[in-house]
């Protein structure tokens, strides 16, 4: 018997809640954002039916409520341009990391939205970090690293949240999942230090639990510059995941994805080749 458990995430913000700018911007509003959240949370609280069910549901399905979801995330690796901008902005003559100024707000906005929304043991996390940041807010491309972006969003007043989520990538195919960043990377959050980071959420909010919401290994072929062998990544997720169990605050590991990106320019971390075939790593370890 498999029991699946489904996490939603709440990410960008379409251009009628931000003034018509980017996807990536935060809402002008975050009670805007937490008005969403709580309308999702409602919908997905384990009694609502749809009309179309209610009215015709020998046609057009059960008449049994929607599935209930309880884990939530909010946004997606804040402290990357991709996802959350800007992520610097400069005022009195100083920068100031504007994403986690932002994300605080979005946090606050979407806890409190989700935890109102009547469903029973729900969870947010927020932060959902990805693992490095160059801190070089004069670039073309800045970002900032997970450890950074956590203490800017606390001073910046995010509140709580039920468990932290972070993305522990590595950084080059050489880089096993027991690497420790050091020297000039080592505020870079990967497995292998991943207790830097629990220890800076317990100085800021106590002993939260902390999700891995991604994490993976690209393969060559056919990612010739930045995957494994197909044998390594099958030995790396073994490492990855024994990892995750001994450490008794990390409650959730998600392996990304299931079957390579068809674009190279995406990501081929999958268990499965584009056209199905299943890597080593598909074997149960």
């Amino acid at each position: 018997t498999y029991h699946i458990k489904v996490v939603f995430s709440i990410l960008f913000t379409p251009s009628w809640a931000n003034g018509g700018k980017a996807r990536t911007v935060a809402p002008t509003h975050a009670k805007e954002l937490q008005s969403f959240a709580y309308a999702a949370a409602a919908r997905y609280n384990g009694s609502y039916v749809p009309p179309s069910w209610q009215q015709q549901p020998t046609l057009e399905g059960p008449t049994e409520p929607l599935p209930a979801v309880t884990l939530w995330t909010a946004w997606n690796e804040p402290n990357n341009p991709v996802f959350l901008s800007p992520q610097y902005v400069r005022q009195g003559g100083k920068w100031v990391v504007e994403s986690a100024i932002q994300y605080a707000k979005i946090c606050n906005a979407v806890y409190a939205g989700i935890h109102a929304g009547g469903t029973t043991g729900e969870k947010v996390a927020c932060g959902v970090t990805a693992p490095k940041g160059n801190d070089a807010p004069g670039t073309s491309r800045p970002s900032v690293d997970p450890l950074s972006f956590l203490e800017a969003a606390k001073k910046a007043g995010m509140k709580k949240f039920d468990v932290y989520a972070h993305h522990p990538y590595y950084a080059a195919p050489t880089e096993s999942p027991t690497y420790v960043p050091a020297g000039k990377t080592a505020r870079r959050i990967q497995m292998g230090n991943i207790g830097v980071l629990l220890a800076e959420i317990t100085k800021l909010y106590g002993p939260k639990h902390l999700w891995i919401t991604e994490y993976g290994y690209e393969t060559n072929p056919p990612d010739h510059n930045f995957g494994v062998s197909t044998a390594k990544q099958a030995a790396y997720l073994t490492q990855a995941y024994a990892i995750a169990r001994k450490n008794p605050r990390i409650d959730m590991m998600l392996w990304f994805l299931i079957r390579d990106d068809a674009n190279l320019g995406g990501w081929q971390s999958g268990l499965e080749t584009v056209s199905g075939k299943h890597k080593p790593v598909y074997t149960p370890h």
